[in-house]
């Protein structure tokens, strides 16, 4: 009966720990384009925001929860802090790093990655 209740038990903290807080990704904008690594990947901004009452603000968009020198908002594409729950997201999907990933930032250099090679080669 023990080796049963263990086995349940570790099956019900699995299961939650599995489904995890997945209605979270609809508290911040573009949250779906990332899934539960929008705050689980390293859990920075997932700290930060459960600091801010799980709430999206102007002060948690100004943050930079990865360090990787962009703003939460301008890496979810609300820079100003604007977006409410219930909003459309704002901007193209395609346009969203990951807050909680240092790794990942928003391509600053202004240069279309699809014609790089081409003009790169222009100057060989």
């Amino acid at each position: 009966m023990l080796r049963f209740t263990t086995i349940f038990v570790l099956t019900l903290l699995a299961a939650n720990g599995a489904f995890g807080h997945g209605g979270y990704v609809d508290l911040v904008p573009n949250g779906s384009v990332n899934s539960c690594n929008t705050c689980h990947l390293n859990f920075s901004f997932g700290q930060d925001f459960g600091d801010g009452d799980e709430q999206w603000t102007a002060a948690l968009a100004a943050m930079d929860s990865d360090g990787d020198g962009y703003s939460n908002g301008v890496e979810l594409l609300d820079p100003d802090g604007t977006w409410s729950v219930g909003d459309p997201d704002p901007g193209d999907p395609a346009d969203v790093t990951n807050p909680d990933d240092p790794d990942d930032f928003p391509d600053d250099t202004g240069v279309d990655p699809a014609s790089f090679g081409k003009t790169k080669s222009v100057f060989r």
